[in-house]
């Protein structure tokens, strides 16, 4: 028997560690177009010898000189290597950024007189958008966008975090320099805030030539046996719904991830590591600020800057805006497509994915969390009576009337749609109020749908609610071929045996005591007393919610409330007959129910007058 392997896609093998040479090299890891500029830079303005940084690369100088072509993060590495190596003096990882701001002397070329008619704000956006036309390296994603200033999140894919040589964000660093520069701006500031790179790496790959020893141990962190550092563990703060790192130290914190800087390290007078920086934290974090400049000076700008006549600066600027209003409209038909996508994506999947994925991240790569949340299940009763006597494609349609109803009160209170299940709906909330207010907006905005229903001759819909409060898993859930992101745990199965007992009350909205004990809103709520839900092993106490019942089932429930209580007192102490002739009292008092027979005006009376009689030997007593 032949068994066949398949072939891993250079894609996939992005978000992997531990590779070997073979596959790196299958990995286009940067645009030669990126390399362009920096290969002037390190030639006539360090004096580095063109021959000496292709030592070892597979690229030809003149391959490199391309910008359709790619370096494999072996070739990309090794020329980065060579650089360092090869400078007539010494090079540190931070001198990076002067050829990254080098960027500024790339010429009077069409693309970038575009760059300087656009806002920062719009080119730094296209930046991060269109970042991986240019590399295979990192995702860029800008974060906290306010007048003259943004933060900028630089994450390494897995396999680039493992080799990088560390002086890559510095390069970054430079080229957004380089943008402002060319905008005319010159009041601006491009701080790095927390660095992703690893020490190990900067010192054996950037300083690999003067021999210094790097090790680490329970104090700290060493080179050349002098401590430098020491590991932290950072404190996130919330920014554009993303848990963000912006150098806060969390003195309490157990999990690692981040070197603090403790003490400067010097050589020959340059600085190397200086006290206070941030390395290794899980991603670089830049910080920018600016000025920026008006449309019509940006236009100036774009106009070399060689005296002529009056009638040919009007002829270049007339040619520059006519080739800036066809490179919108090509970037806006982009944008359009990439919006048209982004909202296909969005019906498909849960909204805060597909917002992960618009600021460039990849959510196959989070890692599995907890936390807390409400869990909704809206289940609607008499789907398979209902549905048995209309065509396939007619049901198809009645669910999507009536998801579209459910859904948009779901998304208006702030809940997540986790996934349909046939008849079925489960969302997320992160309060229990949310949740709450949710579900009795449903059951208010059905009456209007059942109101059409009617008039059309068709059968009334109704529904059941159970919400549940807990710690959740969420993460991706299953293979490299199919994942599903997705809340796992005991909260989800219990809020789906909370929906069930629904029918079981004869009620419209259930919800546990942790949703109860959370609310800081008030509502209609009364107890059902203690209920056992499979998986669980002890009973669950459970309410009932019921704003949206008129007013006067509303005043009832409200009103006996206490001798319900005093029912449910004798029920648990196994006190049936006395239970059951209280509720027998309940139900007579409250008066039969409006359209359903054998039913009073408070069904879960006779829910648990039924309890009481099936114990009872002698009924009635």
């Amino acid at each position: 028997m032949t068994i066949k392997h398949e072939k891993i896609r250079w894609q996939d093998l992005v978000y992997r560690t531990g590779l070997g040479e073979d596959e790196l090299k299958r990995i286009p890891a940067s645009s030669c177009e990126n390399n362009i500029t920096e290969l002037d830079y390190y030639v006539n303005s360090l004096g580095i010898r063109e021959e000496r940084l292709f030592e070892g690369v597979s690229r030809l100088p003149e391959d490199f000189k391309h910008p359709g072509n790619w370096l494999s993060p072996i070739d990309e590495i090794r020329f980065h290597v060579n650089m360092f190596r090869n400078a007539p003096d010494l090079l540190t990882h931070y001198d990076a950024y002067k050829a990254g701001l080098h960027f500024k002397h790339s010429g009077d070329s069409l693309f970038l007189v575009l760059v300087r008619l656009m806002s920062l704000p719009r080119t730094l956006r296209e930046m991060a958008k269109h970042v991986r036309k240019f590399n295979n390296e990192y995702n860029l994603t800008p974060l906290g966008f306010s007048p003259g200033h943004t933060f900028l999140l630089l994450e390494d894919f897995p396999y680039y975090r493992e080799i990088s040589l560390g002086h890559e964000c510095h390069f970054v660093r430079g080229m957004l320099a380089a943008n402002f520069e060319m905008h005319d701006v010159l009041e601006y500031d491009v701080r790095e805030i927390v660095c992703g790179k690893k020490i190990a790496n900067i010192v054996e790959k950037v300083y690999g030539r003067y021999g210094w020893s790097y090790h680490e141990d329970a104090r700290g962190i060493y080179i050349d046996n002098r401590r430098i550092g020491k590991r932290i563990a950072l404190k996130s703060t919330r920014l554009d719904k993303h848990d963000v790192f912006m150098g806060e130290i969390d003195e309490h914190g157990v999990d690692a991830n981040g070197v603090l800087i403790v003490e400067d390290f010097n050589f020959r007078g340059r600085k190397i590591f200086s006290r206070g920086e941030i390395y290794e934290a899980p991603y670089c974090f830049f910080g920018l600020k600016w000025k920026e400049t008006g449309l019509f000076k940006r236009i100036l700008s774009c106009l070399p800057s060689k005296k002529r006549n009056r009638k040919e600066m009007i002829r270049e600027m007339e040619e520059q805006i006519e080739f800036t209003h066809a490179k919108l409209f090509e970037l806006n038909e982009t944008l359009n497509e990439s919006e048209r996508k982004s909202r296909i994506f969005r019906v498909y999947t849960r909204s805060s994915l597909a917002e992960y994925v618009d600021s460039g991240r990849d959510p196959t790569l989070f890692e599995p969390r907890e936390e807390n949340r409400a869990i909704l299940f809206n289940d609607l009763r008499g789907f398979t009576s209902i549905s048995e006597k209309m065509r396939p494609i007619d049901v198809v349609s009645f669910l999507n009337e009536y998801f579209d109803i459910m859904n948009n009160v779901i998304l208006e209170n702030r809940g997540e749609i986790d996934k349909l299940i046939g008849d079925c709906i489960m969302a997320s909330f992160e309060r229990c109020d949310d949740a709450v207010r949710a579900s009795i907006q449903m059951k208010e905005r059905v009456l209007d749908y059942n109101r059409m229903r009617v008039e059309k001759r068709l059968t009334p819909v109704s529904f059941g609610v159970g919400i549940g409060y807990g710690p959740v898993v969420i993460g991706n859930i299953g293979s490299d071929s199919k994942m599903d992101y997705t809340l796992i745990g005991d909260t989800v199965n219990s809020a789906s045996r909370i929906e069930s007992l629904t029918k079981h009350y004869h009620v419209g909205i259930v919800i546990s005591r942790e949703v109860f004990d959370n609310l800081s809103g008030e509502y209609c709520v009364r107890p059902l007393g203690l209920a056992h839900v499979k998986g669980r092993e002890a009973p669950v106490n459970l309410y009932e919610v019921f704003d949206y019942e008129p007013e006067e089932i509303r005043n009832k429930k409200i009103k006996y409330i206490p001798e319900l209580n005093r029912a449910f007192e004798l029920h648990a102490k196994e006190y049936f007959a006395e239970a059951g002739r209280l509720y027998v009292w309940l139900i007579d008092t409250m008066g039969p129910h409006r359209y359903q027979k054998d039913l009073c005006l408070d069904p879960v009376l006779n829910f648990f007058l039924s309890t009481c009689v099936s114990n009872c030997p002698r009924w009635p007593p």
